[in-house]
C-alpha cells in the first residue's frame, strides 16, 4: 500500500446496507482516508437507516437531502475542501460541480462488468439475461453514465441456479475490499483503464413489468426471471401468483404434466403446483397470490 503523511478528506455518497459495506471497509480498513461527511438521501430507506446509525455511532456528519443538484445542497461543499469523492449504490447522477473540487477525483462502485449493463438494476439483469458471469467494478466518476476509467475489477462467475439474495452475498464479500484496492492504486498514481465502448450496454430502472412471466415465454427465461426477483424482492408475476421460488422439472414429468394441463399456466397437480410453458416447467416451491 502507498504510504502517505495524512489521512486524505473524503465524502461519501451511498443508500443502503451495500454502501455501509463500502463505507465501512474505508473508515475501518487502513486505506489513509478519512471521511469528513456522508451524503444520504431522504427519505432514507428501511436498508439505510443502519448506515445512517453507523454514521452516528462514528460520528461522521451525515448530510440528508432530497435532491443532490438543488442549489442550497450544493453550495454546502462550495465551502469543504475535500480530497476525494467515493459513491456506492447511490442512485443518481452526481454533478460534476462536486467532484471537479476533490483533488484525487471521484470513484463509483457499480455492480456490472463495465461496460456492460450501465445504468440501473445491475445486479438484476444479469440474471434475468442469463448470463455466465458479472461482477463489480470500481471507476473513475466523469460526467457520463458509468463511463469513467476503470480502476479495478472483479469478476463473479453466475451458476445456473443462483438467486439473486445469493448474489448479493456474493456482491457484499467483494464490496469489503474493491474499493480500498482502487482507492490505493488511485494513490500510487495510476489513471486506471479507458472503457471501450465495444460491448457496452445501459438498462432503466426495474419496472413491474421486467417482474411479469408471460405464458408464450421458454421455461429458461421465466426461471430467469423468479431467480432474479425472488426474496428480498416481491418475487416474479403470472396471473396473478406471485413466485418467490421455483425449480425446473425434468422432461419426462414436464411431458406426463402436458398430458393432464395442456393449456400453459399455473396448475395444480396432485400436491404440488407448477407453472407449465410451452417448452417446459416449473414446479413452484415458494410462492402467494398477488
Amino acid at each position: 500500500m502507498t504510504q502517505v503523511s495524512s489521512k486524505r478528506n473524503f465524502i461519501f455518497f451511498g443508500e443502503d446496507a451495500f454502501s455501509l459495506a463500502v463505507l465501512e471497509s474505508l473508515v475501518e480498513g487502513s486505506v489513509a482516508l478519512q471521511p469528513i461527511a456522508v451524503v444520504m438521501l431522504e427519505p432514507i430507506s428501511v436498508s439505510g437507516r443502519r448506515l445512517a446509525e453507523y454514521c452516528e455511532n462514528r460520528g461522521i456528519p451525515l448530510i440528508k437531502t432530497r435532491s443532490v443538484r438543488s442549489e442550497d445542497f450544493l453550495t454546502q461543499f462550495d465551502k469543504i475542501d475535500y480530497d476525494l469523492v467515493v459513491s456506492a449504490h447511490f442512485q443518481r447522477i452526481l454533478p460534476a460541480r462536486i467532484f471537479d473540487r476533490a483533488s484525487m477525483g471521484a470513484l463509483n462502485l457499480h455492480p456490472s462488468l463495465l461496460p456492460k449493463y450501465r445504468g440501473m438494476a445491475p445486479q438484476h439483469w444479469p440474471l434475468i439475461l442469463g448470463e455466465a458471469e458479472t461482477g463489480v467494478t470500481v471507476h473513475r466518476i466523469d460526467e457520463g453514465v458509468d463511463t469513467g476509467r476503470i480502476m479495478r475489477q472483479v469478476r463473479i462467475p453466475l451458476d445456473p441456479d443462483i438467486y439473486i439474495h445469493e448474489l448479493q452475498s456474493r456482491f457484499l464479500a467483494v464490496y469489503r475490499s474493491i474499493m480500498i484496492e482502487a482507492v490505493e492504486r488511485l494513490l500510487s498514481g495510476e489513471h486506471g483503464e479507458e472503457q471501450t465502448e465495444a460491448g457496452a450496454s445501459y438498462f432503466h430502472k426495474i419496472e413491474e413489468a421486467d417482474m411479469e412471466i408471460h405464458a408464450a415465454m421458454g421455461v429458461a427465461r421465466a426461471y430467469s426471471i423468479v431467480r432474479a426477483f425472488s426474496f428480498p424482492y416481491q418475487g416474479a408475476r403470472f396471473d396473478g401468483v406471485r413466485i418467490m421460488k421455483a425449480k425446473p422439472v425434468s422432461e419426462e414429468l414436464w411431458t406426463e404434466l402436458r398430458k393432464s394441463a395442456r393449456a400453459p399456466g399455473v396448475h395444480t397437480v396432485g400436491t404440488n403446483r407448477y407453472l407449465i410453458l410451452n417448452d417446459g416447467a416449473l414446479e413452484l416451491t415458494k410462492w402467494r397470490n398477488a
